[in-house]
């Protein structure tokens, strides 16, 4: 009874997990694709520095006529200004915007390695039946 819970729990984990790499893959991409566009930032917050780990400072920008939010890399957090021009990758959507130096290739690998041991869990768990 008990490999069965963990054969559902190992799988359910699996599709998650697979749902994640289709993510990074597709930001992957956008990067590789170098489709960059310029955007006008218009507003920065005041300090980067915040005492809880859970909230991120974030800056809007527009584009096309439409506001968006992006998080505010550290490397960043001093330089932009309201009102400053900055390129970001983007794909054919236009709703998902990247800095030009962001790094998905760790996230991405991560993720491969975590699924491929979920399948190999599930096939231990399965074999137990």
């Amino acid at each position: 009874m008990l490999n069965r819970i963990f054969l559902i729990i190992t799988i359910i984990a699996s599709l998650g997990v697979g749902y994640l790499i289709k993510l990074n893959f597709d930001k992957y991409r956008i990067l590789n694709d170098e489709n960059f566009v310029e955007v006008i930032i218009i507003d920065v917050p005041v300090s980067c520095n915040t005492s809880n780990k859970s909230l991120h400072a974030y800056f809007r920008f527009y584009h096309n006529n439409k506001m968006y939010s992006k998080r505010l890399k550290d490397k960043y957090c001093n330089t932009l200004n309201p009102g400053d021009k900055i390129f970001l990758a983007t794909n054919s959507e236009q709703d998902i915007f990247l800095y030009k130096d962001e790094n998905v290739d760790k996230n991405l690998v991560s993720l491969i390695l975590l699924f491929l041991f979920l399948i190999f869990c599930s096939f231990k768990f399965y074999k137990k039946f």
